[in-house]
């Protein structure tokens, strides 16, 4: 394990021999990454809801689609593996499955979008953010180590989502440590223009922002702008 966490390839891969990597190795790296993912969105989750923060329920959202993705890469694996001449085809189905998740998921934030948040919670969202952050960089480093001995398509575009997802956990810290501010200095709203603008507002306003961005990812994919698997 310790060798696929640092590496990317199991200890007794082929790839150590000069040889080309199994497919068996590669669906064991995704479905870890995978399992990785799911960890990151579920206490994101968990942490969300009790921070009461709509914009970490999205981020939590995002993770856990990548997650699937994840796993759904492990699987496309095993068909190129079993059906190597239909390999353009086979990741292309991959692209459209891998939209319709961001589609789901860009839903599901939108109808969260409607339950009422009365207060945040900022150490939470910074927690979540902090754990998220660094479960990601684990996945990031994983997928990553593997790019120096072998490259595959489904590889690099998971660690696109690993690279994200960090990023996207850090905010989530980093607009935690905002709402802290305001919170230890009793400021209930701030001035944006001729309005006064409460954290509870910005907060869905992050959260909003995550719905359209995955909404765009999912279109950009079905129009072959953007990767697929």
């Amino acid at each position: 394990m310790l060798s696929l966490l640092y590496t990317g390839h199991e200890r007794s891969c082929p790839v150590f021999q000069n040889q080309p990597c199994s497919h068996q190795c590669r669906k064991k790296l995704f479905r870890t990454s995978g399992f990785l993912a799911i960890a990151a969105g579920f206490i994101t989750s968990l942490l969300g809801y009790y921070a009461g923060s709509f914009f970490t329920l999205s981020e939590a959202a995002h993770v856990a689609i990548d997650s699937l993705a994840d796993f759904y890469g492990a699987h496309i694996e095993g068909r190129v593996e079993k059906h190597g001449h239909r390999e353009t085809d086979i990741r292309k189905q991959g692209s459209v499955v891998i939209a319709l998740l961001l589609f789901l998921a860009a839903i599901f934030i939108l109808v969260e979008l409607f339950r009422e948040h009365h207060t945040l919670i900022p150490r939470a969202m910074i927690l979540a953010g902090i754990i998220g952050t660094g479960i990601n960089l684990l996945r990031s480093k994983m997928l990553q180590g593997r790019e120096v001995l072998s490259n595959n398509k489904t590889r690099t575009d998971l660690i696109r989502h690993a690279r994200s997802d960090v990023f996207h956990s850090t905010y989530v810290a980093a607009v935690g440590i905002v709402f802290l501010i305001f919170e230890k200095h009793s400021i209930i709203a701030i001035p944006i223009g001729p309005w006064l603008v409460s954290p509870i507002v910005i907060d869905y306003c992050f959260g909003t922002i995550v719905a359209v961005y995955l909404t765009l990812q999912a279109i950009a994919i079905l129009t072959g702008k953007s990767h697929h698997h």
